[in-house]
């Protein structure tokens, strides 16, 4: 990371340093297959599927979260 001047990048407003961020999160998926998932992250799911499977209507959809995600950004001042 020695050509990397984070220092630089700091001074960019938010629009650009999350286009950056966009940018370097593309590159990472363009190298996806070369990633090795951690063991403890297999576990994670592993366990979360199991949990799933035990009791699958003891989630909520994704609509309804994301309805409650909204409706609490809208109540912080």
């Amino acid at each position: 990371m020695s050509n990397v001047d984070i220092s630089r990048i700091k001074q960019l407003p938010v629009p650009e340093r999350l286009s950056v961020i966009e940018d370097i999160w593309d590159s990472i998926a363009g190298d996806a297959d070369h990633i090795e998932v951690p063991q403890w992250h297999r576990e994670v799911l592993r366990q979360r599927l199991e949990a799933y499977r035990a009791s699958p209507g003891e989630g909520s959809p994704w609509s309804e979260v994301r309805r409650r995600i909204e409706r609490g950004r809208e109540l912080k001042p």
